[in-house]
């Protein structure tokens, strides 16, 4: 939970940067979700991605800062050994697939070469990240709100 909940915050950092420079800098999240949501890689349509990442952070940060007993994992050195809780691997993996599937559509929508000009291999893989609708629009080659208006 900790390390996804940092590669969203170092996810922020990487697309927001190139547009405003206290990406960089800023020790707030808070605030460089704001300063993330006035750049290019959020603009339009691709809000509802950082309206996402910035849910999904919220969540994380209960297990980070063990919000209650339930977020706790009860590790103990030495008096755990190792298991698998299949429950609450479910629960991180809806929100890693949340996650991923939000940095990859604001990536390649941001920079579409990545995704036209990818090995078969790599496309098969984001196929399964990135959402349908931005998919068609990576392959026509227009921009969201030109195919809003079409």
């Amino acid at each position: 939970y900790m390390a996804l909940r940092s590669s969203i915050e170092n996810f922020l950092r990487f697309s927001a940067s190139h547009f405003d420079i206290r990406a960089l800098t800023t020790t707030s999240i808070y605030e460089l979700f704001e300063l993330a949501r006035s750049t290019e890689p959020f603009a339009g349509s691709r809000v509802v991605y950082i309206d996402r990442l910035r849910s999904s952070y919220s969540e994380l940060c209960k297990y980070t800062h063990s919000a209650s007993l339930a977020h706790m994992a009860g590790i103990h050195a030495l008096a755990h050994f190792p298991s698998f809780d299949e429950k609450a691997f479910d629960g991180w993996l809806q929100f890693a697939k949340s996650s991923m599937s939000a940095m990859a559509a604001v990536t390649t929508l941001g920079y579409p070469s990545i995704y036209l000009n990818a090995h078969f291999s790599a496309v098969e893989l984001l196929d399964h990240l990135i959402p349908q609708a931005d998919r068609l629009v990576l392959l026509r080659g227009k921009s969201p709100s030109v195919i809003a208006l079409a």
